[in-house]
């Protein structure tokens, strides 16, 4: 069982491998960059993986200027808005604030992803 599982692993990383790129591979025919929220500490900051996530976002926006920020999470709850935090750490970077949109609805990898097609019209995007 353990040799099955391992073989299906690589399988499915190796298929999957044709859409990771390094941030100098990334195809320039993308519309949107949409980042996926990753939670928030209690003091308000981005967990590490967040951070993380707004920081390669930020560096693939400078690169390829004129694009769209998309950023997506969390905020089901008053006292909770993954997103504002989301747009306040990348503000810093002074990017150009109408070049940024916000889905408050993005609890789910599949809801960001549908609302990302049916409500903001992204045809291609860098996740």
């Amino acid at each position: 069982i353990c040799i099955i599982t391992t073989l299906t692993t690589i399988v499915r990383v190796q298929s999957y491998k044709k859409y990771i790129y390094n941030i100098e591979g990334i195809p320039k025919e993308y519309d949107v960059i949409i980042v996926l929220g990753a939670g928030v500490r209690v003091d308000g900051t981005p967990s590490d993986i967040l951070a993380d996530r707004l920081e390669t976002s930020v560096d693939v926006y400078s690169k390829g200027m004129d694009k769209i920020l998309l950023l997506s999470g969390d905020h089901e709850e008053d006292g909770y808005n993954e997103v504002r935090v989301m747009k306040d750490y990348v503000m810093k970077y002074n990017l150009d604030e109408k070049r940024i949109f916000m889905d408050h609805a993005g609890f789910s990898t599949y809801d960001t992803m549908y609302r990302a097609k049916k409500i903001f019209k992204v045809n291609k995007a860098v996740i």
